[in-house]
């Protein structure tokens, strides 16, 4: 990890205050008065360079949150097009959505208040594509934030999950084991946090999910459980390390697996649980439905059979064990 980045985040976590200024520009998802000066001074100084260096990519990203209601009205649903926009900038696009994100945007004080929320998740699952750790610091503001709603935590905790970072991981898993943390926070973490594909993620979305919740959250931590697959596959998960990704397949499968024999009668869980499997693609998949089987009540057995169909019949157990 870039040291500048890891002294940056120790400093940011040390700092924190829970005092919140008067005032917050419009569409800011963060109070920047409550950023460690360090970390202020840091992201200004990165920001003026950045609009000397690609001016462009600032006036993209302005464009596309000031017409932000012509592509709602348009049905290009939540800025999912904008996102791709801004895919095509790359890392130019970091700062100019950064400096939305702490400094809001004071020129588009007309836009409807209800838009705002839609407008940051657009904001965060941009920064979370690009993948530069640098984003972290801002990302861990927003999710405490008090500015935001829990679709923006959602999103704040998987682009947070997305930079892969160690340091990333276990502070959203921090969140998890700290009760004083609302229910809301919790729940944007174990719907984001499987888009690390990190060991250490699947383990805990697999151990909350043995904790046999309600049906509809055991169909988020399965959703969960469905992005660590895929990230799991990932090139940049090879590159990061040749030990932990079977492991994490095999987490991924075994906890889908288990899901389906505790919720055998709900299809939506059995659905999601087959999601997660096909994601994970794990190559003694075969073998795990067949022990399961073992012991299975006959109402398991069908769920199992529905899953072993799905699971041998699927392009992407084609694709990825050949």
């Amino acid at each position: 990890m870039n040291r500048r980045f890891a002294i940056a985040l120790v400093v940011f976590l040390g700092a924190w205050s829970v005092s919140r200024s008067a005032s917050v520009p419009v569409g800011a998802a963060v109070d920047q008065e409550l950023l460690p000066e360090a970390v202020r001074q840091q992201l200004r100084e990165s920001i003026n360079r950045a609009k000397k260096e690609t001016p462009g990519a600032f006036a993209v990203v302005d464009g596309l949150v000031g017409h932000f209601p012509d592509m709602k009205e348009q049905s290009l649903g939540r800025g999912t097009n904008a996102v791709f926009v801004l895919d095509r900038i790359g890392p130019d696009a970091l700062f100019p959505l950064l400096e939305v994100l702490v400094y809001g945007s004071p020129e588009h004080a007309d836009l409807d208040a209800d838009l705002w929320p839609e407008i940051q998740c657009m904001l965060v699952v941009a920064v979370g594509r690009i993948k530069d750790p640098r984003a972290a610091p801002i990302l861990i503001a927003v999710l405490e934030s008090d500015l935001v709603d829990e679709s923006v935590l959602k999103q704040t905790a998987a682009a947070l999950a997305r930079l892969e970072t160690d340091d990333g991981v276990r502070f959203l898993i921090s969140i998890l084991d700290d009760p004083s943390r609302p229910a809301d926070e919790k729940r944007a973490v174990l719907w984001g946090i499987g888009n690390s594909g990190r060991l250490e993620a699947a383990e805990r979305l697999a151990d909350e999910l043995r904790r046999h919740p309600k049906a509809d959250v055991a169909i988020c931590l399965l959703d969960s459980l469905h992005y660590a697959g895929i990230r799991a596959r990932s090139p940049s998960a090879e590159e990061r390390t040749t030990d932990e990704q079977p492991e994490t397949r095999r987490v991924i499968a075994e906890a889908a697996l288990w899901a389906v024999s505790q919720y055998d009668d709900d299809t939506q869980v059995r659905d999601a649980a087959g999601i997660a499997i096909l994601a994970a693609c794990d190559p003694e998949t075969s073998s795990l439905i067949s022990d399961a089987k073992k012991d299975a009540s006959p109402r398991t057995q069908v769920a199992l059979d529905y899953l072993e169909e799905l699971w041998e019949n699927s392009t992407t157990r084609k694709f990825c064990l050949r």
